[in-house]
């Protein structure tokens, strides 16, 4: 049996909370870091609930010893510090808090998500101690699959080495995938209906800021930022689509021999980016990279998240907008659209990137992903490189990986189980679900703890 520590991931932690349940039942030993009261758990052999700090305890903890590599890697990453004008003056003291922990108790692995500060400082922590740490996450294809990503890399483990698939359903999937008639977990909507939605969406919004009052500020936005923050997504929005190109300009450029490179731009705040991409986080200045580095006959498409919310901003778009070799695009036109269009896309982190290799069109990648390791598709290096790869973009489909390669791939970095947000699926806490992350689980406890390599 195993020591596990979870890590408090917000909404997620009553997902973890189900699995703490029946790893206990199993004879585990779980121990939990808690951040934020509200999701403390109900089932663990020890919890920690980190106090929130006051002034004071802030004003002591600069004295503390810190790792100043571990601060500044988290501080890049933080959505705190980067959208919503928040200081780094708590770190000392949850760094102190969650080093003495993971000292005292050595767990023999953790799982945790990396959305938070706290939860990266466990994460970078438990590398420097040689603890294994795992950020357990949809793999987004096939459906209704999870992965374990080893640290703060978006790099998952192979996990099912020998599980092969039929060629006949392979074929099928990548169809569906093709047609738009498959989209990954994370864009699954719930069925609840709308007042049901909205009623659990208040319900959770009191609660946070009853724990906000208490004292829990440094992950949690204040409750006036965040109705001004959704009111200004909407004005940007408005002000946005009234100046963005329609999808008529860019088949006009294609009529007359301009090749088209979409970047879809992708939602923030969000560790997708923030984190496992974290040196483009900086959307505009990557865009403007790209813009700078494109051979006269190509254009720049840049197409909004459709979810967007602080990477809508109006000062870098305003920026870029003026370039002569970048279209934003009006984002009522959808991504079959000017998929279609597209000669080639480049993302950072995007599940666009799975997308392409399974139509078999050309893509390049500009995160450090499991993907460009395992040289599945081209990786970017240096932005001089872009010009010399547009022009030969059949040397580009030539060192794609297949999709019939690349679908084994994900699965044999995959588990069957579905993991997504509970507040948004309910359905994610179905005892026959918990099983099978359960399972998984019990595969890496094996794979680190029982016969560690």
């Amino acid at each position: 049996m195993a020591k596990i520590l979870f890590s408090e991931v917000r909404t997620k932690s009553f997902l973890y909370d189900e699995i703490s349940a029946a790893l206990l039942e199993e004879g585990h030993e779980i121990i939990w870091i808690v951040q934020n009261h509200l999701f403390k758990p109900e089932n663990f052999s020890k919890v920690y609930c980190i106090d929130y700090p006051q002034k004071k305890d802030i004003r002591r903890a600069k004295q503390i010893e810190v790792d100043s590599d571990i601060i500044e890697r988290v501080k890049k990453s933080d959505r705190m510090l980067n959208y919503f004008s928040k200081n780094a003056n708590h770190y000392p003291y949850y760094f102190d808090k969650i080093r003495t922990i993971l000292s005292e108790e050595r767990p023999d692995i953790v799982f945790g998500e990396l959305g938070n500060f706290h939860t990266h400082f466990i994460c970078l922590l438990a590398r420097k101690m040689e603890i294994p740490y795992y950020d357990i996450e949809t793999s987004r294809y096939p459906n209704q699959r999870f992965s374990f990503h080893l640290y703060d890399k978006y790099c998952p483990i192979e996990i099912s080495p020998n599980e092969k698939v039929e060629q006949d359903f392979i074929k099928n999937f990548l169809g569906a995938v093709n047609n738009r008639n498959i989209v990954p977990d994370y864009m699954d909507k719930n069925s609840d209906k709308l007042f049901v939605k909205i009623w659990i969406q208040l319900k959770y919004r009191i609660k946070l800021l009853i724990e906000y009052i208490r004292g829990e500020k440094f992950s949690t936005v204040s409750p006036l930022v965040f109705m001004y923050r959704k009111f200004a997504t909407k004005v940007k929005y408005t002000r946005f689509k009234k100046t963005a190109v329609p999808l008529g300009k860019v088949q006009n450029l294609k009529s007359k021999g301009t090749k088209v490179l979409l970047y879809p731009m992708q939602m923030q705040p969000e560790f997708n980016l923030d984190v496992w991409g974290v040196e483009y986080r900086d959307q505009g200045n990557t865009i403007k990279k790209i813009s700078n580095a494109l051979p006269e006959n190509w254009q720049l498409v840049v197409k909004l998240n459709p979810k967007c919310r602080e990477d809508l901003n109006m000062n870098t778009l305003e920026g870029i907008q003026s370039r002569e070799n970048i279209s934003l695009l009006d984002p009522s036109v959808g991504m079959r659209k000017i998929d279609k269009l597209s000669d080639c896309v480049i993302s950072v982190t995007g599940t666009v990137v799975l997308e392409r290799v399974f139509n078999r069109k050309p893509v390049i990648a500009l995160g450090d992903t499991f993907l460009s390791r395992e040289n599945l598709v081209v990786k970017l290096n240096n932005f001089d490189e872009l010009s010399n790869y547009l022009e030969k973009l059949s040397e580009i489909e030539s060192k794609q990986a297949s999709p019939e390669i690349l679908f084994q791939e994900l699965i044999n970095r995959s588990l069957e189980g579905w993991i997504t947000e509970p507040l948004n699926n309910p359905s994610v806490l179905q005892k026959e679900n918990i099983s099978k992350i359960v399972s998984g689980i019990n595969k890496v406890i094996k794979k680190n703890v029982d016969s560690p390599s």
